[in-house]
């Protein structure tokens, strides 16, 4: 019996850490291997038994008493020991949460600041670069209006002196058109001056050699007149005056002619 007091005792130390008191009757009953197999019909055996499991219940319910309170004693430093663990884990369980949560958020809003500090950045930029390109091309399309500008203006400079030029041509043609034009009338008045000139001096020539020749044919005739007159003329002296002054009628236009 008191060894299986023993084995009841070693059967129920580890199950004293399970918290329920409930199996340590039930367990002796149906772990002992005396009760079903070695019962005889015999009722004062039997109760003789009962008895005796009763007893032996009791005893054992005993024993588990004090060792229950001893463990008990026992238990309850192990679970401060547990319970200082649980509470240091929990602790350190909660700061290091509430730290990375501390520093996700830390992490979380410097990467949001420097985010927005980059998106703010590369919008700077950006407009810088628009505004540059759209300077640029403004500067461009000034050069090339300014280029266009002068080149119309020397276009026009070019047409208004080329308009010159031909003026100047028209003029100078005109000019030398008169030139032409006056030195062919002045070569015609100084021909026709010298045509006149030459017909003045024949016809002054003429008139002299005829007023000449009128005054030798009056001398002559005043000479053969004064010869007839001094002469000792007969009464029929005067009768060839006559076909003597015909004749000389005559040869005057003659000598005119």
């Amino acid at each position: 019996m008191k060894n299986g007091s023993e084995t009841l005792h070693g059967i129920r130390v580890p199950s004293s850490f399970s918290p329920s008191p409930s199996s340590s009757p039930s367990s002796p009953s149906s772990s002992s291997p005396s009760s079903p197999s070695s019962s005889p019909p015999s009722s004062s055996h039997h109760h003789h038994h009962h008895h005796h499991h009763h007893h032996h219940h009791h005893h054992h319910h005993h024993h588990l008493h004090l060792h229950h309170h001893h463990l008990h004693h026992h238990h309850i430093t192990i679970s401060i020991i547990i319970t200082i663990t649980i509470i240091i884990i929990t602790i350190s369980i909660i700061t290091i949460s509430i730290i990375t949560i501390i520093t996700i958020i830390i992490t979380i809003i410097t990467i949001s600041i420097i985010t927005i500090i980059t998106i703010i950045i590369t919008i700077i930029t950006i407009s810088i670069i628009t505004i540059s390109i759209i300077t640029i091309i403004t500067i461009i399309i000034t050069i090339i209006t300014i280029i266009i500008t002068i080149i119309t203006i020397t276009i026009i400079i070019i047409t208004i002196i080329t308009i010159i030029i031909t003026i100047i041509t028209i003029i100078i043609t005109i000019i030398t058109i008169t030139i032409i034009i006056i030195t062919i009338s002045i070569i015609t008045i100084s021909i026709i001056t010298i045509i006149t000139i030459i017909i003045t001096i024949i016809t002054i020539t003429i008139i002299i050699i005829t007023t000449i020749t009128i005054i030798i044919t009056i001398i002559i005739i005043t000479i053969i007149s004064i010869i007839t007159i001094t002469s000792p003329s007969s009464p029929s002296s005067p009768s060839p005056s006559p076909p003597s002054l015909a004749g000389i009628s005559c040869i005057v236009p003659s000598r005119s002619r």
